[in-house]
């Protein structure tokens, strides 16, 4: 954790539940600690957004989502790191992250000082944010689970928004349950979803990167046994290619805009020069590039509408390769090298592209083995339908 909550409030608060306890009058998350990533706001709670520009910075209001779970008696018990305003562009994390309890890399990725501090029994749970599936990536990453919702399914008044069509709200759990617990803390349901009968397909490589042996094998096994009739593959997979270049053009261009309208020179001055750099390159990029990535957005959307008109849940790894490197390093799967950034990230742009809800649930591996995960897409809205599906797999699996 980067913070703790103020000692007197978490002894105040833990008292509260221990007499709601004893009255049985408990709620949903009562007594329950939970982390909130940096991004989000918190009352009375060093919020600095990743960058030293918000050193000092304590909200007056926690955010929309705080309150919800705090209303269903969380505790929040600290915050989590983040990289510098939410851009995880490999660049180091502005120079007073390094007072973490729970330091990741000295090149971090987004969530994974939460999902960490979950694999560690600090929490069973975090509130974090989430762009470019990356809450997927991170706890695949730590053998947890990671959820990213549908945008509109957690409420965002109160998180910090880089690129305002791709930022969001997100979750992470030690398992399924506890993710669905804090959602429906979070968002309460109109109807309790039950699966039955479902319609499942199988994505093995995206952008002509294959995973490698590893995650391969993993994904295959837990795929034979869950279900012992293999699902369906999806056979044509061409218009997913290219999604990652698609991804960082509205990133940078929205992150750019973000940036310069919120900030003076003055004040980014204090950035890292990492977060500088980025945001000078990101300049350079022009309004019909922007016209020309939403466009190639628009055409992914409907294609992978189109698909889930046919089935209910599609099943892929979360990477191809398990603990990729963090940053921008070069990496060689099979044919394909690039960035292992593209690499981490290209099996879940696309359904935070087309606002997809996606799930990430850890594998079972050979001892000593990194850990890997499976990822489970919904059809648009189906955000609990997942999450039963999602609960019913790690129960029978």
């Amino acid at each position: 954790m980067i913070y703790s909550a103020p000692s007197r409030q978490l002894r105040v608060a833990a008292s509260q539940s221990e007499l709601r306890y004893a009255r049985g009058t408990a709620r949903p998350l009562e007594g329950v600690p939970i982390l909130v990533g940096d991004l989000i706001d918190t009352k009375d709670i060093e919020t600095r957004y990743g960058s030293t520009i918000f050193d000092r910075h304590v909200p007056s209001a926690d955010a929309a989502a705080v309150t919800n779970i705090l209303n269903a008696g969380a505790l929040i018990i600290g915050k989590t790191d983040v990289p510098e305003l939410g851009w995880d562009r490999g660049a180091e994390a502005s120079s007073k992250s390094n007072d973490t309890a729970l330091p990741t890399d000295s090149l971090r990725i987004a969530n994974s000082a939460a999902a960490r501090a979950i694999e560690q029994g600090i929490a069973p749970a975090a509130l974090v944010t989430d762009i470019g599936g990356a809450v997927c990536s991170a706890a695949a990453q730590h053998g947890v689970v990671g959820f990213k919702p549908s945008r509109s399914l957690l409420p965002k008044t109160g998180m910090w928004q880089l690129a305002p069509t791709l930022d969001q709200g997100a979750i992470l759990g030690a398992t399924v349950d506890d993710v669905l617990k804090v959602a429906m803390a979070c968002s309460p349901p109109t109807e309790i979803c039950s699966i039955d009968h479902f319609e499942v397909a199988t994505l093995l490589d995206i952008s002509n990167i294959v995973p490698g042996r590893q995650v391969a094998s993993a994904f295959v096994r837990a795929v034979q046994k869950i279900f012992p009739k293999s699902p369906a593959r999806i056979a044509e997979t061409d218009f997913l290619h290219g999604t990652y270049s698609v991804y960082q053009a509205i990133l940078q261009i929205e992150a750019a805009i973000c940036i310069h309208s919120h900030f003076s020179d003055e004040q980014l001055a204090f950035a890292s020069f990492g977060f500088q750099e980025a945001i000078r390159r990101a300049g350079a990029l022009s309004v019909s590039c922007y016209a020309s990535a939403m466009s190639a957005r628009q055409y992914l959307t409907a294609q992978l509408d189109a698909c889930f008109a046919k089935i209910d849940f599609l099943l892929l790894p979360v990477t191809p390769i398990p603990d990729s490197q963090n940053g921008y390093k070069s990496v060689q799967i099979g044919n394909w090298s690039g960035t292992s950034e593209e690499a981490r990230l290209t099996y879940s742009v696309p359904f935070c592209l087309a606002d997809l809800p996606t799930i990430s649930v850890p594998l079972s591996v050979p001892e000593g083995g990194r850990p890997v995960g499976i990822q489970i897409v919904a059809g648009r809205g189906n955000d609990w339908k997942l999450l039963a599906f999602a609960k019913k797999g790690s129960e029978s699996g």
